[in-house]
């Protein structure tokens, strides 16, 4: 079993529903991927807004006016014992420079909401779990319906 610190990702969007994202290299993919600003909680954090809220400006130099929590998943139950903790921001503004971790080298994207939920299907989000985040998360600020399929259809 890994037995990792909890992480925490952000669904941020700005005033105009467009969305900041993060581009960076993943080792496992051996690519440089496209995914939701977040990370790790620290040791003694507790709150995953509060964590969000610390990544998110830290990672993109970005600010929210506000903050709500969407769900705390595992992310692999089989293998993991953390969480994953998708949180919403609102009226996401630039507020400064980065202030990334030595090693970091993190690309900023502001991309339209109807571009990234387009590409999709086509992988621009190449982390499962981030997709199925930012799909929970866009239902929590209304941007998304997730309608229930009727039985035997």
């Amino acid at each position: 079993m890994l037995d990792w610190a909890d992480w925490v990702h952000v669904v941020a969007l700005t005033p105009d529903d467009r969305l900041v994202l993060v581009r960076q290299f993943r080792p496992g993919a051996q690519a440089v991927t496209l995914e939701l600003p977040g990370g790790m909680m620290e040791a003694g954090e507790t709150d995953p807004v509060a964590a969000a809220a610390r990544e998110f400006t830290e990672e993109t130099g970005w600010r929210a006016a506000e903050w709500r929590p969407v769900i705390g998943l595992p992310p692999e139950p089989a293998h993991c014992s953390n969480r994953i903790h998708f949180v919403l921001a609102l009226g996401c503004t630039p507020a400064g420079a980065q202030a990334l971790d030595a090693g970091e080298d993190i690309a900023v994207e502001v991309l339209p909401l109807a571009e990234v939920l387009a590409g999709l299907g086509q992988g621009l989000v190449q982390n499962a779990m981030h997709v199925g985040g930012l799909l929970l998360g866009l239902a929590a600020a209304g941007r998304l319906a997730l309608a229930e399929r009727p039985a035997g259809g």
